[in-house]
């Protein structure tokens, strides 16, 4: 993949209502790794002594795969990203925190301790994480150090304002394609590399077949 530039970030653009759309569908896109969620929603569980709000949580998530985009030029989770009135998600992450999908995977790692916070379980350490790399570990730490402090408004606050690829919206959601976050982290080539990414996907769709 290209190498990856910083760019500089700009304020998150407003969307009309009937931009947004609303997507009932459940299926995790083609590529997309359950095992590596789930161990990677853990490790920010197990950062932050055992339990997270969702909301935070969720940002976490998107601020790694972001992180991973803009050193090597692909994500961690290869999900589907949107943005939504509290920020930028990604999408198949999220319905493996709210179980759901592969909730019989996630069951073993981490429950809902109330309607807001998430929280690991006992038994789960960092040396259970055995679908994700030394450099995607690397990349959750940096994330963590960086702003695992923030209260999940100010994550969400700060990914309003920091991630020029998020849609501004009172309502629903809209997707947020490859190309848009792989421009706003400096690649140099956003449109091929997104197109390179997809290509990797048809393969990953054909033989899961």
């Amino acid at each position: 993949m290209a190498d990856a530039r910083r760019s500089k970030s700009a304020p998150a653009k407003h969307a009309r209502r009937s931009d947004a759309v609303s997507l009932s569908n459940l299926e995790p896109i083609a590529g997309f790794s359950p095992e590596k969620a789930v161990q990677l929603i853990s490790l920010f569980l197990i950062k932050a002594g055992g339990s997270l709000e969702k909301l935070k949580l969720i940002k976490l998530i998107y601020l790694a795969d972001r992180r991973f985009f803009e050193l090597y030029g692909e994500p961690i989770l290869w999900d589907e990203y949107y943005s939504l009135p509290q920020g930028p998600i990604c999408s198949s992450a999220l319905n493996c925190i709210d179980k759901n999908i592969a909730s019989e995977l996630s069951d073993a790692f981490f429950s809902a301790a109330d309607n807001r916070n998430i929280q690991i379980e006992e038994h789960i350490e960092i040396g259970c994480f055995d679908h994700l790399c030394e450099a995607e570990i690397n990349v959750a730490d940096s994330v963590w150090q960086e702003h695992g402090a923030k209260t999940a408004s100010q994550l969400r606050n700060y990914t309003h304002s920091n991630c020029p690829e998020y849609v501004l919206l009172e309502h629903g959601r809209i997707r947020i394609p490859y190309e848009n976050i792989l421009a706003a982290v400096g690649n140099d080539r956003p449109r091929e590399t997104a197109l390179e990414l997809e290509a990797h996907r048809n393969v990953v769709a054909k033989y899961a077949q």
